[in-house]
């Protein structure tokens, strides 16, 4: 049975039993909705308009935040006591009761980070039968894994993830996020790019990912290395300060300024320093999604990150569209030549699945259908994976589109022009 919880909304926290579970803003915004609506269906795209609202963002940012919820409060997909998943609907808050109260809760002590000498342990390696379980990007997966362990090594890395839209950029970053929160010295911080129209603001996506990052177990001790490393970072995200620490970095960052120290340069210089001191004894990994859609000023972050000497524990992680870069003026596209030209990144191109993929994606798809395999089964599949192929150009988001609307017979129809191969598919799935 689920613990009772406590929802202290005014102080953006969620305390299970005597444990703080700080909240992000758009966190907090989803378990409120959640437990507003609790026991009905909280469809994904009443969250994406509820808590993103005039926001272009993909369901990625809300999937990312319900793993992030989960894992603090111990829930599990598949056994779910807090959020239950509605397979391509959205969740439901099942929790017998969640009581909001903000008096007498107890007081979070202090964390204080300890600074260590550097040292160049590898991480221990990843096991795990994801690969799987994640049809036709294994290779892509391993080069991730390698990147992370030279990482772990003190080697900062930069790596751009690149491939058309619904290729599969963000389901390739789920996974490998995953992998990461399963080792106790390694992190990841996400953040996403919107499309916006004019200059848009400063960082945004690093700012989001930071701020999610503090609000996590691992990250809370990042506050303190922030407030004497980086103050003019810390003080824009007001959520992770009490009013007293938001008046004082507020002064000293006005004090800063008066002494005439560069802006820009004093805010690439902060943030260097910073990471460098978490990243002493701790793998981060900076994901950002969508770079294609950046402000100049992170571009520039990413770039200064990568070209600095010190030892860091960093692995700084894009992902962006080709098309709407090499076709313009886009930052990136410089930036990334001038990387490339003094072998300071490397580029993951995501390409379309081959049939051979699309054939495993049906076999673990409808994998109790298949328990036990015959010749006849076998060629059933291929042809209808070819077919499948053949339709959609093995692009990952119009074959699973296809096919989960096989498996919901939508194309069950006389006349259909899927209608052959997917006939053949749902003679050995009739009822799913």
């Amino acid at each position: 049975m689920a613990e009772t919880l406590k929802l202290d909304i005014a102080n953006a926290c969620l305390w299970q039993g005597s444990v703080a579970i700080p909240l992000t803003p758009k966190a907090m915004a989803v378990v409120e909705y959640l437990v507003a609506n609790a026991g009905a269906i909280a469809t994904k795209e009443a969250l994406l308009d509820t808590v993103w609202a005039n926001e272009d963002v993909s369901e990625y940012a809300l999937t990312s935040i319900i793993r992030d919820l989960r894992r603090a409060l111990g829930d599990s997909t598949k056994n779910p006591r807090y959020i239950q998943t509605v397979h391509r609907r959205g969740y439901r808050w099942i929790a017998e009761s969640v009581v909001a109260d903000t008096a007498a809760l107890p007081v979070e002590s202090a964390v204080v980070i300890e600074t260590k000498a550097f040292e160049t342990e590898a991480l221990p390696a990843i096991e795990g039968s994801a690969t799987q379980f994640f049809t036709g990007r294994g290779e892509e997966l391993t080069t991730l894994r390698h990147h992370l362990q030279l990482a772990a090594t003190g080697k900062r890395q930069l790596l751009f993830l690149t491939g058309e839209a619904g290729i599969g950029k963000t389901t390739l970053l789920e996974k490998f996020s995953d992998q990461i929160e399963s080792q106790p010295n390694a992190s990841f911080a996400l953040g996403q790019c919107i499309e916006k129209y004019g200059a848009g603001e400063a960082y945004r996506p690093v700012l989001e990912a930071l701020n999610r990052f503090c609000h996590t177990t691992k990250g809370q001790k990042f506050i303190s290395v922030l407030e004497q490393y980086a103050p003019s970072w810390l003080v824009q995200m007001p959520p992770l300060l009490t009013p007293e620490q938001l008046h004082r970095l507020q002064a000293q960052v006005s004090d800063l300024s008066a002494q005439g120290t560069a802006p820009k340069s004093r805010w690439l210089r902060e943030l260097a320093e910073a990471l460098e001191v978490i990243t002493r004894e701790h793998v981060l990994v900076l994901v950002l999604e969508d770079l294609h859609w950046s402000d100049s000023s992170t571009i520039e972050l990413l770039d200064t990150l990568a070209r600095r000497k010190e030892l860091a524990r960093l692995l700084e992680l894009a992902s962006y569209r080709p098309a709407e870069v090499n076709g313009s003026n886009h930052p990136l596209k410089h930036t990334k030549q001038e990387l490339q030209l003094h072998n300071l990144c490397e580029e993951i191109p995501l390409t379309a699945l081959n049939q051979q993929a699309i054939e495993d994606y049906l076999l673990h798809r409808f994998s109790s259908q298949f328990s036990s395999q015959t010749t006849t089964k076998t060629a059933i599949i291929s042809t209808a994976a070819a077919e499948i192929y053949q339709r959609t150009e093995g692009n990952p988001l119009y074959v699973v589109n296809v096919v989960e609307a096989l498996a919901e017979r939508k194309l069950d129809s006389p006349g259909e022009e899927y209608l052959n191969p997917p006939k053949l598919l749902l003679n050995i799935v009739p009822n799913n």
